[in-house]
Order: C-alpha cells, then sequence, then structure tokens
C-alpha cells in the first residue's frame, strides 16, 4: 500500500481516512511507549499502510528501552519529540 505519507496525500480530499491513519499512528506510539519502548525514528516513511488502509510501523533499529537513551538518535528532521534532551542513566545499544 505504501507509506503513510502517499496514502495521506492520495486520500487529501478524504479528511476521514486521513484522521484514521494519524490515529492509528497516535496508538502504535501509545502502545509502543506503554510496553516501555520508544521508535526513536518514527516519520512517514516508516510507517506503511496495508491493503485495507492499516498502518504498520517499520524499522526499529533505533528502537529503546525507555527510558535509558540518549539524544540525536535516528533522522535528525524528524527525531522525536522524547528524545531532544539527554537523561540521566544506562544507554542500551
Amino acid at each position: 500500500g505504501g507509506t503513510s505519507l502517499a496514502y495521506a496525500k492520495a486520500n487529501a480530499q478524504r479528511p476521514e481516512r486521513v484522521k484514521r491513519l494519524a490515529a492509528q499512528m497516535y496508538d502504535v506510539l501509545k502502545y509502543m511507549h506503554w510496553l516501555g519502548f520508544i521508535h526513536a525514528d518514527f516519520k512517514p516513511e516508516n510507517v506503511m499502510i496495508d491493503r485495507n488502509g492499516d498502518a504498520l510501523a517499520i524499522d526499529f533499529g533505533f528502537a529503546i528501552k525507555s527510558p535509558h537513551y540518549r539524544y540525536y538518535r535516528g533522522t535528525p528532521s524528524t527525531m522525536a519529540p522524547e528524545l531532544v534532551k539527554a537523561v540521566d542513566g544506562a544507554i542500551l545499544e
């Protein structure tokens, strides 16, 4: 189905589909944080859309256990807000 960005552009005239996509992306991050992980490279290119129009997060290469993380991890222009500041503690590799 392509990336979430391509899906959003293709469905720009159908706001209910874009809202559904945004809600699913939010749910993915909320669930990951509930599990105690941070994706750390969450961007439109790392959210794919399946045949049913459902969002699927991919590329967990930078995912780390919270709260042990360092900043400047992931794609700089789309860095996760929670990674802007350094946090004291061990860093998991």
